[in-house]
């Protein structure tokens, strides 16, 4: 458990000082991957220690998954019952239950593969299953990853890709099962709205969308006399004619082009004219879904009119001009 006025966290009754600066601001207020980097290398290596060569119980695992919880709902700001699964998703952070198991892989894996003439690699040879109690040894190897492991000596797995495919055994099994989660891109990747140059209240609008807080919360009537859903709202404000995408292609046209933002800046035309047309329409149908929830939201005016997207995309659009070449010093 967090308590913001001491700067302490608490877990199993250990108490630890976090120190406050720069970054733990971040940490606690901006919804972003600096956030969430944070919370990888400063608070779940707590959380994490000796989790390789331990057999715990599913308590103790939800506690993690409980405490992993309240760090990501203070970095998004979220309500104290809402649910991470997509601020999970959308940063690719893995759940506590699958970073158990995937450190459980790599501390077998490890103790495994040593050469022969290692104490470790002696040890493991001498350890025969015990005949009443089985040891941890014999525990870990039998654990959901440990166990896919190949224990001979032609045979080698390399770890990354096993985690990789359980990560991705799991998604696709949560997938059918969560309709925001069918909205989001079915990979296990930092989802781009977090990554490419944009506004940041336009981020937090495509993150909100992505929670389904933009159109969610308290229901309010739309202009049409309608309570405002996300479902209403796409057809009220007819995103698909707007968005030019048809009604068989998705029903969410708004996050059918959020799943199609570009990793780098396009270098064909037709990619480039399609985003300058598509990017300021996102951008004013988020705005109207904000004028809908926050009727007394005023919209600041920026001195500089120019989109920070609509410049990365069109980044190679006008390529620099070759410079001249120099001239021989004069002799």
């Amino acid at each position: 458990m967090y308590n913001r006025h001491q700067g302490t966290l608490t877990l199993y009754n250990l108490e630890f000082q976090i120190p406050h600066g720069p970054l733990f601001f971040f940490f606690y207020n901006h919804p972003s991957c600096v956030g969430n980097e944070n919370l990888q290398q400063f608070i779940r290596p707590m959380m994490e220690y000796g989790l390789a060569m331990t057999i715990t119980s599913q308590q103790s695992i939800n506690k993690l998954e409980s405490t992993q919880s309240t760090c990501l709902r203070r970095i998004y700001g979220a309500h104290n019952r809402s649910s991470t699964r997509i601020m999970r998703h959308l940063t690719n952070t893995p759940s506590m239950t699958e970073r158990f198991h995937s450190l459980q892989l790599k501390y077998v894996h490890r103790m495994s593969y040593q050469p022969d003439d290692t104490l470790v690699s002696t040890m493991t040879t001498l350890m025969d299953p015990p005949r009443t109690k089985p040891g941890i040894w014999h525990k870990l190897i039998k654990q959901p990853l440990a166990s896919r492991l190949p224990y001979d000596e032609d045979s080698y797995i390399y770890t990354p890709d096993m985690i990789k495919m359980y990560r991705l055994e799991l998604l696709n099994a949560l997938h059918p099962q969560f309709t925001l989660l069918q909205q989001c891109r079915p990979t296990n990747k930092v989802d781009l709205i977090m990554l490419i140059p944009m506004l940041p209240r336009v981020r937090s609008r495509c993150i909100r969308w992505r929670l389904g807080w933009l159109s969610g919360g308290m229901p309010k009537p739309c202009h049409c006399g309608t309570t405002i859903t996300k479902k209403h709202f796409i057809q009220c404000r007819h995103f698909h004619s707007r968005l030019r995408i048809s009604f068989a292609t998705a029903d969410d046209p708004l996050s059918f082009l959020l799943n199609r933002l570009p990793s780098q800046p396009p270098r064909a035309r037709l990619t480039i004219n399609r985003w300058n047309r598509s990017w300021p329409i996102i951008c004013t149908l988020l705005l109207e879904m904000e004028y809908l929830q926050h009727p007394t939201h005023v919209e600041p005016t920026d001195t500089d009119t120019h989109d920070p997207f609509l410049l990365w995309i069109d980044r190679h659009a006008h390529p620099r001009p070759t410079p001249p070449p120099s001239l021989p010093p004069l002799t």
